[in-house]
């Protein structure tokens, strides 16, 4: 029996057909004949491209930040006599008549009112409104110019006719060309073609009204699916590229331009097939599993008794029509005649609309098209329809999880998760514990289903993994509100592997960004840490008390002293990844933008140090048992008030820390089990520095220290401690000047290396080396072209023996990173910020920092 796959159209929307695709290849189910239309053509030809197309659809559905990266605007919209009025039109137009709120600002509201006052709340599907039909394939003829016309208060009315009547569309899909054109590999699809393999995508000629398809050899067909098509000038076979017959079928009337190809221009199959079942029929496709990206009914839509005439053409031609056309396409399968069996895969609660591109939508539907597929493919005998319940809640909390993250985060957000304002400050908590609870309510649904029978993803760390649904957040765009030049960033690996970078960002939050291998899709962030913050660019500390656990330490905007703990083992399968929320240690006090810096001598111990406000310096100490206890004084020596006091462990239960005094000379003390105290304070062998400038230390091996300052003369000299020798240097590492005061970041990525970097009074990024086989320290090299203020701060970890990753503060205000890999060689800068795109509709999205 031939098994065959048909694609219907759907704009954004596509991304449920990529979820059940996955689905059916999870369960063998692989066809030999793929037909499409629109969206579902952009997804037919990596799947055209055999087993190699689908992890790569995947990451390019992944990929998506925004509907900037799906279409973009004509030049002639751009016209600033006639911006405003086409842009509020084509909203109506395209996402008036599309778009939905699954949650209002006020169901969003009570949604977490449930959930914080009754525990984990049973919740049904939300009743939702919104298009149910694919992209608006009928706003053909003078429909848009009716609409033009109907719907705005024109004040420029002849030159936007004049305009209208010279202009092909709206927007262009120039954005899907690029991806496509980097993404699909001709090769690969005609391999596949010559195995005997069939591929349709649908278009329409507008000069000659016809239905045809491009094929997997790149001819154009009739309807039949078989007859070639012929240029009528020529008499020639006509021929496409797959990426041109991709769009062509891809073209929404009025909305996109239509692609030319020999003697006519195509649009959008949907136009005559918007389920491309008949040519599948046609070609031998027996079983066949037909993939919609919309919901089977019209929603319902009480405020049509009172509508005006641009509704009721909208409502009647792009919702009620076009949803009979799909239907008739889909359900008229007792015409196939018995041998054809169709098996429809369907979304029967929508998610976002087909304009929308927002990466947490994106994933959301993906998973849910898997499960709407599994439903079809494995039902759980006895209890399908509380496995489908399931999945659509899932699909629907994942929605509300996503719109109260994104507004806990304050973040830039499509129309479609657009949530006025943010909540007061007092009711953050709140949210982020009903985020909490709405997420162990998906997790027990999950497990509902699964005890039901019904199929689930697998559990492989991939997007598909159900497990990503309550452990981690959403996913957002890589948003990262602007921190201030000679802003620090931290950077820990708390596991093999794992990176973390932190920032206090200019609307004082506290911000998280994550990277592992599993991470496919790149760094995930920003986030919160908890609720809490700091003075934008104030310095964050910290150290990992054991694998996997990470404590910071900050000075929160009241001058109080905090810290917060993230511990893998906090989430395991029983609940969301999380922090603990920011407590004050102690009654401990320090000036704005102190550093509180932080070593553990043994797992679980944590020591923090600070110079308190009046200039002392102060430690306190964390253990399992006792919790914080302290602040208590070193000793009495003087620096500056906030200058850091940096810390090392060079072996078990033992502490040393440098700092320089309020006379530049830079100081040690030491601590071990076997003292009664902290030891003197003692001159490191008359090294000087700018008074409270920071010596940073690091020990390359046990009882082993280096350190690092740049002196009074902008040169950096290092000095080390060995147990035979004791203190020896300074010595100068010939090379670059860095202005007073500028941080030396060191980092020992294996036994015996040291790797040392500070960005000069040029504002490069310097690097130097250090290994036994050396004479001496290498010379001082460029990291790439990275820049940053001179002075800035660099951030430098070691993630694996052999590696290492360096973070800034960029002359942009946005954090960069770049990584030495097993090749020997750099690799960067990237910036750690998602650069979007317009939003080609909204010109209200937010693109900048987002407000309280």
């Amino acid at each position: 029996m031939a098994i065959a796959l048909a694609l219907s159209g759907g704009g954004a929307k596509g991304d449920f057909e990529v979820g059940a695709v996955r689905c059916l290849n999870d369960f063998n189910i692989v066809p030999s004949i793929v037909s499409s239309t629109s969206v579902g053509s952009v997804n037919a030809l990596k799947v055209a491209e055999g087993p190699q197309g689908l992890p790569g659809l995947e990451a390019v559905w992944l990929s998506l930040m925004g509907s900037g990266d799906m279409f973009a605007r004509e030049a002639w919209t751009m016209d600033p006599d006639l911006e405003d009025t086409v842009l509020k039109v084509a909203t109506q137009l395209v996402v008036s008549s599309v778009s939905f709120p699954l949650l209002s600002d006020v169901e969003a509201l009570n949604l977490l009112e449930r959930t914080i006052t009754n525990s984990i709340p049973v919740i049904g599907v939300i009743d939702i409104g919104g298009y149910e039909g694919t992209a608006a394939a009928a706003t053909t003829g003078l429909l848009p110019i009716v609409g033009f016309l109907v719907a705005a208060q024109i004040h420029n009315l002849e030159k936007l006719v004049k305009s209208l009547g010279e202009a092909r569309a709206i927007f262009n899909l120039d954005p899907t060309r690029d991806l496509a054109r980097a993404n699909i590999s001709p090769q690969a699809i005609a391999a596949w073609g010559a195995q005997g393999n069939r591929l349709r995508l649908a278009m329409v000629g507008l000069g000659t009204g016809k239905l045809r398809y491009l094929t997997e050899t790149g001819s154009i067909v009739e309807r039949d699916g078989l007859t070639p098509a012929h240029d009528r000038e020529t008499g020639f076979e006509i021929r496409s590229t797959y990426l041109t017959g991709m769009l062509a079928s891809s073209s929404i009337p009025a909305i996109f331009p239509p692609v030319v190809i020999a003697d006519d221009a195509y649009v959008d199959g949907g136009i005559r097939e918007v389920m491309p079942l008949e040519v599948t029929v046609l070609l031998g496709g027996q079983q066949i599993f037909a993939i919609h990206c919309s919901t089977r009914e019209v929603d319902f839509r009480p405020q049509m008794k009172d509508a005006k005439l641009l509704d009721i053409l909208l409502r009647s031609l792009m919702d009620i029509t076009i949803n009979e056309v799909a239907f008739s396409d889909t359900f008229r399968t007792g015409s196939w005649g018995p041998r054809v069996v169709v098996t429809v895969i369907q979304p029967r609660v929508e998610i976002h609309n087909t304009f929308t591109i927002y990466p947490a939508l994106v994933r959301n539907r993906m998973a849910y098209g898997y499960l709407c597929a599994a439903d079809v493919v494995k039902p759980a005998t006895g209890n399908e329809g509380r496995c489908q319940e399931i999945a659509d809640q899932i699909a629907v909390l994942r929605y509300g999880i996503a719109r109260l993250e994104a507004w806990y985060e304050g973040r830039p957000i499509p129309p479609s998760l657009t949530v006025i304002g943010r909540p007061p400050l007092g009711l953050i908590g709140d949210v982020r514990d009903g985020i909490y609870r709405l997420k162990l309510r998906v997790r027990a649904l999950a497990r509902e289903r699964e005890q039901l029978g019904g199929a689930m993803p697998p559990q492989d760390g991939s997007w598909t993994d159900p497990r990503r649904w309550w452990q981690g957040w959403e996913r957002h765009p890589l948003y990262q509100s602007s921190a201030p030049q000679h802003g620090e960033v931290f950077a820990i690996s708390n596991a093999p592997n794992h990176l973390d970078v932190f920032i206090a960002a200019s609307d004082q939050r506290i911000l998280q960004a994550t990277w592992t291998p599993e991470s496919r899709e790149g760094w995930e962030g920003w986030y919160q840490v908890a609720d809490g913050g700091s003075q934008p660019g104030s310095p964050i500390f910290g150290a990992s008390r054991h694998d996997g656990s990470t404590d910071l330490m900050i000075v929160g905007t009241d001058g109080a002293i905090y810290s917060a703990q993230w511990d893998r083992q906090f989430q395991s399968d029983d609940g969301w990844h999380g922090w603990h929320k920011w407590s004050p240690v102690l009654s401990g006090r320090a000036s704005q933008h102190a550093a509180v810096t932080a070593a553990s001598r043994r797992p679980e111990f944590l020591d923090a140090f600070v110079a308190g406000t009046d200039g002392r310096i102060y430690t306190a100490g964390f253990d399992p048992q006792r919790k914080w206890t302290g602040w208590r004084p070193v000793s009495s020596l003087l620096t500056k008030p906030g200058a850091p006091v940096h810390a090392v462990s060079r072996k078990r239960d033992n502490l040393d820390i440098l700092v320089t005094d309020l006379v530049g000379v830079i100081q040690w003390s030491h601590w071990d089990p076997s003292l009664p105290d902290w030891t003197a304070w003692t001159s490191v062998i008359g090294g000087g520095a700018s008074p409270g400038a920071p010596v940073t230390a690091v020990s390359r091996a046990a009882d082993f220290i280096d350190v690092f300052v740049v002196g009074k003369d902008g040169h950096i000299y290092t000095a080390a401690m060995d147990p035979v020798n004791g203190w020896r240097g300074w010595w100068p590492i010939a090379g670059p000047t860095a202005p007073q005061g500028s941080t030396v970041s060191a980092i020992s990525r294996a036994a015996d290396q040291l790797d040392i970097f500070v960005t000069d009074d040029g504002g490069n990024i310097q690097w130097s080396h250090w290994d036994p086989t050396r004479p001496g320290w290498a010379p001082w090299l460029p990291v790439l072209n990275g820049r940053a203020a001179p002075g800035t701060t660099i951030a430098a970890t070691s993630r694996a023996p052999g590696l290492m990753d360096l973070f800034m503060v960029g002359l942009d205000g946005k954090v960069w990173s770049a990584a030495f890999g097993a090749n020997m060689q750099w690799a960067g800068w990237w910036r750690l910020h998602a650069d979007l795109k317009p939003n080609p509709i909204d010109t209200t999205q937010i693109v900048g920092d987002a407000p309280f």
